[in-house]
């Protein structure tokens, strides 16, 4: 299951983001954590749309 599945199943919440980081993420010297396996230079609008009203939640 990659992030685009979770995103039709489950909608999309940072829940689900940490989670695919937590379970496929891979952290390299100097604390940087590699997504690039789940999230990569394609911009997917409704992940995008999702992520910014989740934030604009947790600061209102």
């Amino acid at each position: 299951m990659d992030i685009y599945d979770i995103i039709i199943k489950e909608g999309v919440n940072m829940k689900a983001i940490e989670d695919m980081i937590l379970k496929y993420g891979k952290v390299l010297d100097g604390d940087v954590v590699v997504v690039s396996n789940f999230l990569n230079q394609k911009v997917n609008i409704k992940l995008l749309k999702e992520m910014a009203i989740d934030v604009k939640n947790h600061f209102n």
